[in-house]
């Protein structure tokens, strides 16, 4: 970070500032102003010393806001600094003059104001009391459970430069936050991580330069040889040595190297991190699959894969009601046995019907670093015969990761270092000059003791804050004993939302402070717009939360509005002493009740305690003397040998999501053949991660591939299943996309590891306690039932194993593109698209418009949607997914009226299935699909459902810039909250085009002689025609029959767009949704772009219900997005989901043609030129309706109708 000019700062005491303070503080505001780019939210700021002593336990309890009062009232801020904090004058006024630049409702945020505190430090680094008022902060800030490691962390990431302006670290900081005003927690610890991430997108394309490419491959060819990095100096003396001995061969100079390497040091994140094989020091990963019963609420699984121990980075799917969660169990190997037994559990409990684990044993991660060349197009898929390719640039790391005979025992320092070299630049080590390493070990090693002497000091105090009170005990106790049943995490989990709920009421009552009664306090509650938070939202409405303070409190509070201070102190107190038990690994609730029973044991406990912390203190006194040749003797001793227990990685710090954000899981049974057709596939791809290990269910040997690709289209997408189906044949298993946002984290296990037994801690309880919390959330026994694998996969894919042809296909689209934002023709667009129906009613304007730069630059097609309705017929659409595809007859559930089919680019056990139908009005042919789930009971899930109103959502009235999309999560979040809490708001966005299906009409139910009929089916059979090639042709007899139809509001034309760079679709089916919640579906769902929102109606079924469910008011919702953080969309949506109620739901994405399907069950595909599912149902000419055909014979036989019907 550069240091902002603030000599004004400096010598600066209460004499010599006088009456200048004023002054002085509206120049540090303007100084900042101009180095943000931003205005103060506070512009009219008075400043005065306050001369009294200020409140001791003020001091204690708020370091962030240390010698100040403040009083915010009629648009000024009052800041008056009391005279005892002199010595720290140019701290306190600079951190004040920043404070004013954080939104208003964010002032409390303790996160920020860690921040902020830092970026204070490293601009007044030269004040004498420097030393001082970091130690002051440093001793608070180990106190707030914000690890002192991870506030050298943010140090390093504030001195990054940031090549340019919005690179800047301190710029970004605050731009972010005034961008994310309505989403940031009180509590977010993890906001510096959110800043980081946004800062590596903002700064990875930086790299893309052939020369800095180049000095990245040397750099790492040096740092694999050599396995560590001391100073420049050496690695330039490297470099000439390599390239004399030929072991290095490359264009670059010497100078240019060290320029380089100077700018990746100062700029970017990239770190010589290293890989820690775990084994060798008893601990392991384990990678595990789960798919959770489909009748369990994603609200709940969420619930307890958030807290599971030791799992992480945690990936779900909601591409049926089947909920798959995949990850890493990264865990001391004593814990083996308790994690496996977890999952038997889950299973044995129907929690789970099916799950895929095994212990890792070897890692692989291969980078394609062609990718970050100047010959690479953005958006393609590399082609290795391109003349400027090189092997060279792919950079393969793989460690062995099986145990040795003998394992090392971590010293304090080794500790303090394996936590440190995992990863990015700011967590772990950087390209700096080792003294500054030395320093940051040093403090590590100092926080580490003083992080494990403050948590005794809190659990002591604590402790002894609720025993000295026989009230506060019983009353903690009774608690326990009650819920003891439900394990640890439920308690400790219910008092972190309960003290939450309480200051919330807390806040409803200061507000309305004439409220009396339960019935008014619940009055307020409904109007919704007194919480902006969704998650605090959740935590209100939970049904436990909810009761306790109903039954209990919410009455008192009303009469007596202090005993909700009272109660909040009380509960503050419960849950520290409930998180320091966790620390101190007290997890199990029967002993944890003993301890408040008998104070012997908690004398006990903490003098053994003190004792282990002060044996350990002993250590830091040689680590004092720590030099970098010792680091580096280090590690040199742990990064050589046999079974190395580092091995230099680097490759893990340079990220690919700001181009390949498609990642796809897959899982194969490793083979020598598996093993040549990854080698091949890493040729092509910009990343390939692999896991390998062996299923300890079957002893299979597993290997479990991330893939990490530039996005597909439908077609492309279809063809690379396709092909990895071929390449793997029989050894694959599953291929999925699970959303997330391409960050590999660092592994740390410090939580659970003894410093002074050198040893992981290990407890019983851990698992024990869990498994009670599990069942509290998912709940009682659920029926259970097995997937039958498919026999003949061939049935969805083509044959096509060659790689080439998806590189080839990808090129040809890309080539096409011709992306083009340019606002007018966007604003023609907009123009045409509201006028649609009348521009196509009348021709010469139709032909005006085919002819603007707007249409030929983004209309694809013009399609409609028949009112089916109105001819005694419906549209339906039918999700299903069968336990046993080998059972299903393809032809029976397809009819002979189904119109597209679809399933997702995935492999598994099953596949979904999309089917669009033509049914008669509100009586779909489910004879098939009833016997299947009743009778045979192989139907895991369906829903089934006709559209009653569709909108078409077109807009660009915000999430598009001059350089394109800035379609952002956190923006929508935003966006969304404020719909969903605060009553005035008002967002001006372009309304949705709304249509109207009518119900069933007898004046037009006539049949297939009628006029409307015989129209209809001259465009609309297996699909609409597209109205842009019949408008303004000669055809005029079809036009006529097309203007028939639209003014009869029978047809509704909507667009097909191009050139506007949407890369995914996303669909999402809510069965079952209140009435009075559809409006407020569509408000939030409209701030999208591009895509229709569909109000549906029908039924749905899920194994485990006793009958399949009907409903009357649903929703659809087909959405086109750019490149975007579709996982952290997919979060929010999920939040929004379980905030209104919304049980069950699917999200499918990557929904594919299934052609191939159609001709593996009828042949070929000829029929298709005749085939007519518009003519293809049966019509009662003497009742007046349309009728299904028959599917079996009275013997129960089937029945196929033809495909192609005789008149």
């Amino acid at each position: 970070m550069e240091a902002i000019s603030i000599e004004i700062l400096e010598n600066l005491s209460i004499e010599n500032i006088g009456k200048n303070i004023n002054s002085i503080f509206s120049d540090l505001l303007k100084i900042i102003e101009i180095y943000l780019g931003l205005p103060p939210v506070y512009s009219r700021v008075n400043v005065r010393f306050l001369r009294e002593k200020s409140n001791k336990n003020l001091k204690r309890n708020n370091i962030l806001d240390l010698g100040v009062k403040r009083n915010f009232e009629n648009e000024l801020l009052e800041v008056e600094i009391f005279d005892e904090y002199e010595k720290y004058l140019p701290f306190i006024l600079l951190r004040e003059a920043f404070y004013c630049f954080i939104p208003k409702n964010l002032v409390k945020n303790e996160g920020i104001k860690i921040i902020i505190n830092q970026i204070v430090e490293i601009n007044l680094k030269k004040i004498e009391t420097i030393e001082e008022w970091k130690q002051l902060v440093r001793d608070f800030i180990v106190d707030y459970s914000f690890l002192a490691a991870e506030f050298d962390k943010l140090e390093k990431f504030l001195k990054l430069k940031g090549e340019k302006k919005s690179e800047k670290p301190i710029k970004l900081f605050f731009n972010y936050i005034r961008k994310n005003v309505f989403l940031i927690s009180e509590d977010s610890g993890d906001l510096h991580h959110d800043v980081l991430k946004e800062f590596i997108r903002k700064t990875s394309i930086s790299l893309n330069s052939d020369e800095m490419v180049e000095t990245i491959r040397v750099l790492i060819k040096i740092f694999y040889n050599v396995k560590s990095y001391r100073a420049l100096l050496d690695y330039q003396n490297y470099f000439k040595e390599f390239i004399k001995n030929g072991e290095i061969i490359t264009d670059l100079s010497l100078r240019k190297f060290t320029s380089n390497l100077r700018w990746i040091n100062k700029f970017s994140y990239i770190a010589p991190s290293y890989q820690v094989n775990l084994n060798s020091i008893n601990a392991g990963v384990l990678f595990c699959k789960l798919s959770f019963n489909p009748i369990l609420e994603k609200w709940k699984i969420d619930q307890v894969i958030e807290e599971l121990p030791f799992f992480y980075m945690s990936k779900s799917s909601e591409s049926s009601f089947i909920i798959e969660v995949t990850g890493w169990f990264v865990f001391p190997l004593a814990y083996e046995e308790d994690i496996t037994n977890y999952i038997k559990r889950l299973q044995e409990n129907g929690y789970i019907i099916k799950n895929t684990y095994f212990l890792r044993d070897n890692f692989k991660n291969v980078l394609n670093l062609n990718y970050f060349r100047e010959f690479y197009k953005k958006g393609r898929i590399i082609n290795p015969k391109h003349k400027k390719y090189d092997d060279s640039y792919i950079i393969s790391f793989e460690m062995e990761n099986r145990k040795n005979s003998e394992s090392y025992n971590i010293s304090l320092l080794e500790y303090v270092i394996l936590n440190r070299i995992g990863y990015w630049s700011i967590d772990g080590f950087s390209f700096e000059r080792r003294l500054e390493t030395v320093r940051t070990i040093k403090n590590d090693t100092f926080y580490e003791i003083l992080s494990q002497k403050k948590s005794l000091k809190n659990f002591k105090k604590n402790i002894n804050a609720i025993i000295s009170d026989p009230e506060l005990r019983d009353q903690f106790l009774y608690m326990l004993k009650q819920n003891k049943n439900l394990g640890f995490f439920y308690i400790k989990n219910f008092l972190n939302n309960f003290l939450l709920s309480l200051k919330l009421i807390r806040k409803i009552l200061k507000k309305n402070p004439g409220m009396k009664t339960n019935h008014q306090f619940k009055e307020l509650i409904v109007k919704r717009n007194f919480i902006q938070s969704i998650e605090k939202n959740i935590i209100f409405k939970n049904k436990d939360i909810r009761n306790t303070i109903n039954q209990d409190y919410l009455s008192i509070y009303l009469k007596d509005k202090n005993k909700i201070v009272f109660d909040i102190n009380k509960y503050r107190l419960f849950i520290k002493f409930v998180e320091n038990c966790l620390k101190l690994k007290i997890i199990n609730v029967r002993k944890i009740m003993k301890i408040i029973e008998d104070e012997n044991i908690v004398d006990k406990i903490i003098s053994k305690k003190i004792e282990k912390v002060e044996e350990l203190s002993q250590e830091t006194s040689g680590i004092q003397n720590l030099t970098s040749n010792k680091i580096e003797n280090f590690l040199e001793d742990l990064t050589t040998g046999k079974s190395p227990l580092l091995k230099p990685i680097l490759i893990n710090t340079i990220n690919t999501s700001s181009f390949a954000r498609y990642f796809i899981q897959v899982i194969i049974r490793q083979t020598k053949r598996t093993e040549n057709k990854i080698f091949l596939l890493e040729k092509f791809l910009p990343r390939i991660v692999q896991d390998s290990g062996t299923n300890t269910l079957n002893n299979e040997n597993l290997k479990m591939i991330q893939i990490f690709i530039p996005t597909l289209n439908e077609k492309e997408k279809r063809l690379f299943t396709s092909i990895l189906y071929n390449l793997f044949g029989d050894d694959l298993i599953s291929i999925k996309r699970f959303f997330y946002n391409g960050f590999l984290k660092s592994i740390i296990l410090r939580n659970f590891y003894d410093l002074n037994d050198q040893q992981f801690f290990y407890t019983k309880d851990l698992f024990n306690e869990y498994f009670l919390y599990t069942k509290k959330i998912l709940g009682k026994e659920l029926s259970n039932f097995k997937e039958i694998k498919t026999k003949d996969q061939n049935t969805f894919w083509s044959s096509n194993k060659d790689i080439h042809s998806l590189v080839e296909l990808v090129e040809d689209r890309k080539s096409r593109e011709q992306i083009d934002f340019n606002i007018n023709n966007i604003n023609d667009l907009i123009s045409f698209f509201q006028n649609l129906k009348n521009i196509l009613l009348d021709l010469e304007r139709f032909k005006e418009m085919k002819n603007r730069d707007f249409f030929k630059k983004y209309i694809k097609s013009i399609k409609f949607k028949p009112s089916l309705n109105d001819l005694g017929l419906g549209q339906y659409y039918l999700y299903v997914r069968p336990i046993d595809s080998n059972e299903i007859d393809l032809k029976l559930l397809l009819t002979n009226t189904f119109q597209k089919i679809k399933f997702p680019a995935y492999i598994d056990d099953v596949t979904s299935l999309f089917i669009k139908y033509i049914f008669p009005h509100r009586n779909p042919n489910l004879s098939y699909i009833n016997w299947l789930t009743k009778s045979k009971k192989i139907i895991s899930e369906y829903c089934i459902f006709t559209i009653k109103t569709f909108y078409q959502l077109l807009h660009f009235n915000f999430n598009i810039g001059s350089n394109g999309w800035e379609l952002e999560p956190s923006r929508f979040k935003s966006y969304m909250q404020r719909v969903l809490f605060d009553s005035e708001f008002r967002k001006k966005i372009s309304k949705p085009i709304k249509y109207n299906f009518k119900n069933l009409s007898n004046s037009r139910n006539q049949g297939k002689n009628s006029v409307t009929f015989k129209y209809l089916d001259k465009i609309y059979n297996l699909k609409s025609i597209d109205l842009k090639s019949v408008m303004g042709t000669r055809n005029y007899a079809l036009i006529e029959k097309i203007k028939y139809l639209l003014n009869e509001n029978l047809i509704q034309p909507y667009l097909k767009l191009k050139n506007l760079d949407f890369k995914d679709k996303l669909l999402i089916v809510l069965p079952d949704v209140e009435k009075k919640v559809i409006p407020l579906l569509i408000k939030v769902f409209k701030y999208f772009n591009y895509g229709f929102l569909y109000e549906i109606e029908g039924e749905y079924f899920i194994y485990g219900f006793d009958n399949q469910k009907k409903f009357e008011n649903g929703l659809m919702i087909k959405l086109y997005l750019p490149y975007t953080e579709i996982s952290e969309f997919q979060k929010i949506f999920n939040q929004l989901f379980q905030y209104l109620n919304i049980k069950k739901y699917l999200i499918l994405s990557d929904m594919i043609e299934g052609k191939n399907l159609i001709k593996s069950v009828y042949g070929d595909l000829s029929f298709l030129e005749s085939y007519d599912p518009l003519k293809n149902l049966i019509w009662n000419d003497k009742d007046k309706i349309w009728m299904n055909h028959k599917l079996f014979n009275e013997n129960f036989q089937p029945i196929y109708p033809d495909l192609v019907l005789n008149e």
